[in-house]
């Protein structure tokens, strides 16, 4: 399983970042949400239909699934957030975190009070 690929035009450490993030908010809204409305209440198929295409992949429609079904597609979401999302995520924000970029801008006396 690879990192997301991040387009291009995302061409900083903070451009890149603030997509990484986005992609997390997304990712939960639009994948996990869904998923866990599907696990509690059950899902119409148009709900069903907005999923990615390799979730669908992974678990067909059907109006209820068992818990093992659950549990499992639940490690699979959790790796794909680690692996695709999370790990880009910590690298580019210590990436920012160690830029010397901003040090001029940064008053040592206004750090501590």
């Amino acid at each position: 399983m690879a990192e997301i690929t991040i387009p291009a035009k995302y061409d900083t450490p903070e451009k890149k970042w603030a997509y990484c993030k986005r992609a997390k908010r997304v990712f939960i809204d639009e994948v996990h949400n869904v998923l866990g409305k599907w696990c509690r209440e059950g899902l119409t198929k148009a709900e069903y239909d907005t999923l990615p295409s390799k979730m669908k992949d992974r678990m067909p429609y059907q109006l209820s699934h068992t818990l093992e079904e659950w549990a499992a597609i639940s490690d699979e979401l959790e790796k794909d957030l680690e692996i695709r999302i999370m790990a880009p995520l910590s690298r580019i924000a210590k990436e920012i975190e160690y830029s010397k970029i901003y040090d001029a801008d940064i008053d040592k006396e206004d750090l501590v009070s």
